[in-house]
């Protein structure tokens, strides 16, 4: 990291610098442990992360706060439960549903015209 200047020892900014690049990077593999994980202790996120349960707390509370992130954190048992991914699924299928729906429409439709055209040439 310190071949690029923003992180350069010599720079004023270098400790703010490090900070955000810091939370960003944490914050990215919390996206990431979202999409595998429904429901994951905050020890094992530390470990995951490389970072105390203190800041995966901090950095989990601030996502949660901002809507980048849906998560429930139990304090008393240090467990994270994940809520995403049951609406993903939900949305899924209902987009699923209503594609079905309108294939069925048109198909219906289908039949109509034929039937009609029967009709007009008997």
């Amino acid at each position: 990291m310190l071949a690029y200047d923003p992180f350069k020892l010599d720079a004023e900014t270098t400790k703010r610098h490090m900070n955000r690049f810091l939370q960003q990077l944490c914050q990215h593999n919390l996206r990431v442990i979202e999409k595998y994980y429904s429901r994951i202790s905050l020890g094992r996120i530390g470990a995951l992360l490389g970072v105390s349960q203190d800041r995966v707390e901090a950095e989990l509370g601030d996502m949660v706060v901002n809507k980048r992130i849906k998560a429930k954190i139990n304090r008393l048992e240090g467990i994270v439960v994940f809520s995403q991914r049951k609406q993903f699924t939900n949305e899924r299928l209902s987009g699923w549903n209503d594609s079905i729906a309108q294939i069925l429409d048109k198909v219906e439709q289908t039949c109509h015209f034929i039937n009609r055209e029967k009709i007009n040439i008997g």
